[in-house]
């Protein structure tokens, strides 16, 4: 018999913004260093419509 693999489910944003009891916390996203005059930092990458 066979066995079914592992996987995961995507959601669009645009669907769990929908539902009134999902948050998003800025905090949770995805980290980018970049070079801001001379300088190295760190910013959140801004997610528009997809995780």
């Amino acid at each position: 018999m066979a066995t079914m693999g592992k996987y995961c489910k995507a959601y669009s944003l645009k669907k769990l913004r929908e539902f009134s009891q999902w948050t998003e916390y800025a905090e949770n996203t995805r980290k980018e260093n970049t070079s801001v005059e001379g300088k190295e930092v760190e910013s959140n990458i801004a997610i528009l419509n997809h995780l």
